[in-house]
């Protein structure tokens, strides 16, 4: 066991030498050699490590010093990723799969509206692109696509935009078009239509319910109490 004695009368020990001669040779007649140094219990201190002094009368003493915390390389960045659950990796994995085909959902919803054409049921999935509907005065063309209170409309017939005529009250005038939660599974709204391979949350039992045969024009029922539509999603 080595003990090196520095200019601030700090010592260390090591037991990583290769011989007696080498450290010999290393350390010069700077060095002091023990059979078995005998060194005083210190308790462990978080962040920090035991060095040892000598005080006035050369008995060893402990104290402590901060431990530096090394850079954290691209090597620990990766490996702090791969320690991420598969969970969370497969989350972030269709997150990032899923906004590309979203984009081009929206964009593609938003031409067929302004061909002209009625969007699908579940074109509501890309309604946070749709612009908000607001009683401005002005009117919303036929087929136009619109987002109120958190939900999806398209325009049937042109309609001033008045408080009168908001989306929720002119019932015959908006086709409803819900937008789904994070699993795709679009909330129950009254006068909503659903395609068959949609999967409609239930306001009353709160169950998921896939439309497996005969689509809906406004819904004007619970999921549960159509059973020639919607059946009980595993």
């Amino acid at each position: 066991m080595l003990i090196w004695i520095d200019d601030n009368r700090r010592i260390t020990a090591t037991n990583d030498i290769l011989s007696y001669e080498e450290a010999q040779a290393w350390c010069s007649d700077c060095c002091i050699w023990l059979e078995e140094p005998v060194f005083p219990a210190a308790a462990e201190v978080e962040g920090k490590r035991i060095i040892y002094m000598l005080d006035e009368g050369n008995q060893i003493i402990a104290e402590y010093e901060e431990i530096e915390t090394p850079e954290v390389s691209q090597l620990d960045r990766i490996e702090e990723a791969l320690q991420k659950s598969q969970e969370d990796l497969r989350n972030e994995g269709a997150a990032a799969a899923a906004a590309p085909l979203k984009s081009a959902g929206a964009a593609m919803a938003i031409a067929m509206a302004q061909a002209g054409i009625e969007v699908p049921p579940s074109a509501g999935a890309f309604a946070d692109d749709w612009p908000e509907w607001q009683a401005d005065g002005a009117t919303a063309e036929a087929n136009s696509l619109w987002r109120y209170q958190g939900i999806g409309y398209q325009a049937r017939t042109a309609i001033q935009k008045i408080e009168a005529y908001a989306p929720d009250r002119a019932v015959n005038s908006f086709a409803v078009r819900p937008i789904p939660d994070g699993k795709g599974i679009y909330p129950s709204v009254l006068n909503m239509d659903v395609s068959v391979g949609m999967a409609v949350r239930d306001t009353e039992d709160g169950n998921v319910y896939e439309c497996y045969a005969n689509p809906i024009t406004s819904l004007q029922w619970q999921p549960h109490e159509l059973s020639a539509s919607f059946r009980l999603k595993s």
